[in-house]
């Protein structure tokens, strides 16, 4: 343990320093790994028979309850695009908590990861943008959509954003939109810095950001 500096910002928006003695085990868990503790402790007291599935992170080994934590194959149990369906199989197989990190997604961007790129994401109309077969995130989207997730925490403000935002808010700032393009788009903002259009979207994510500050959302 050790003496320390945090920096904290005040509700006027102005830093405030102080002077911490004696860092702790979580403490320095606390600075690390702030946005783990919102799930752990969701899960704190959970059934056992209630499954975690864990995707690209570190949290499972910090969960109080260590049993029927593994990884689900969302692909495979959403492939055929049906929301109530895709539920009851996460449902059979035991799953009732998803954590994932969508950075993980980003080994499909560029050049010759195309059917990789569909899978995580989805395969989509060059005509008209329509979704002609979904991936992870649309589906992901999709089950939002339609009520089947209902607790969502990320420490990412684009997929938080990408999961919480109504539709109208996306369409103030994106323009008309028909409902997979709106799916689309929140998929992309889970992971905005890996698509052409970047600029645009973390352009959105900062703006927003700020307006949310100033009005204490």
């Amino acid at each position: 343990m050790h003496a320390g500096t945090s920096i904290e910002i005040t509700n006027t928006l102005q830093q405030s320093q102080t002077l911490d003695i004696g860092y702790g085990q979580q403490d320095v868990f606390d600075m690390q790994f702030p946005h783990y503790n919102k799930f752990i402790n969701y899960v704190k007291d959970r059934d056992p028979a209630d499954g975690v599935s864990i995707n690209g992170t570190y949290l499972q080994y910090f969960l109080h309850e260590q049993r029927n934590v593994g990884k689900a194959n969302i692909y495979y149990l959403t492939s055929d695009g049906d929301t109530c369906l895709s539920y009851l199989r996460f449902k059979d197989e035991g799953w009732k908590h998803i954590v994932i990190d969508p950075n993980i997604l980003s080994v499909v961007m560029g050049e010759g990861n195309e059917s990789l790129m569909h899978r995580f994401f989805a395969r989509r109309s060059a005509v008209d943008g329509s979704i002609e077969e979904d991936g992870e995130m649309t589906m992901l989207v999709k089950m939002r959509y339609d009520d089947y997730l209902r607790f969502f925490n990320s420490n990412n403000l684009g997929a938080k954003y990408a999961f919480t935002l109504d539709d109208a808010t996306l369409v103030n700032a994106f323009g008309e939109m028909s409902r997979d393009e709106l799916v689309y788009l929140r998929a992309k903002l889970a992971v905005a810095r890996f698509f052409p259009d970047a600029q645009q979207l973390i352009g959105f994510i900062g703006d927003l950001f700020a307006q949310r500050i100033i009005t204490g959302q």
